[in-house]
């Protein structure tokens, strides 16, 4: 079988002092089901990212076969990646050329000096800039630092944790640590925790397919 693949790395793993990135390597998988509708002449585009942990899939994985969120058509998967965590691999394959309608969808007219031409012509419109391509840095606190490497463990969050009339503790989320203690008294506490965080990146996969257009038929003459 042919295919013709492209990666572009996008991200890159911020990891604490010590921990070895090649622990944490980004799983790029093509299956068997990837290989028929690429034969089939469909373009596939997977986004590899690395969840947030606050907004992981509820399911178990293994290391090397990440879980993989099928879009609808023309949905993003770029975008979606970004929603749940950070991009760190676009992976692209298709045999399918595109044809001279898909690629000028791609560009403005204008704007892209072709080989041959010495003048581009009138523009369009103007070019477009992604909104992605332009992140919001707090100018005094500085850029935000990555958290989809931590699962963050221990402490109180979300309603806090405490005893009510009938002495039951209520409060308590999964993530949460505390310690409960009588004083010399005999009066019951609720303490938490320090929060800590455990450096442990998992990754999923965004994945789209844009299918075989269907060849134009000639219209079908009335008789």
């Amino acid at each position: 079988m042919e295919f013709f693949p492209t990666l572009a790395v996008v991200g890159t793993l911020a990891l604490p002092h010590g921990v070895s990135p090649s622990d944490h390597p980004t799983p790029v998988v093509i299956g068997d089901h990837d290989a028929e509708r690429v034969m089939a002449g469909s373009l596939i585009t997977k986004v590899i990212f690395l969840e947030n942990p606050d907004m992981a899939e509820k399911a178990a994985q293994e290391k090397d076969q990440p879980f993989e969120l099928d879009l609808l058509p023309g949905r993003d998967p770029f975008v979606q990646a970004r929603f749940l965590g950070r991009p760190m691999v676009v992976l692209r394959m298709g045999t399918r050329s595109l044809t001279a309608e898909e690629m000028a969808r791609q560009s403005v007219p204008g704007t892209v000096l072709l080989p041959g031409q010495s003048r581009s012509g009138a523009r369009a419109s103007r070019p477009s800039l992604p909104f992605v391509c332009q992140p919001l840095i707090d100018p005094i606190a500085g850029p935000k630092l990555p958290e989809e490497e931590c699962l963050k463990d221990g402490g109180d969050i979300g309603q806090p944790a405490g005893h009510d009339s009938k002495g039951r503790l209520h409060g308590l989320d999964p993530s949460d640590t505390v310690v409960e203690f009588a004083d010399s008294s005999g009066k019951r506490h609720v303490v938490p925790s320090n929060r800590v965080c455990l450096c442990v990146p998992r990754f999923a996969v965004a994945r789209s397919e844009q299918p075989k257009m269907p060849s134009s038929r000639p219209n079908a003459i009335p008789r």
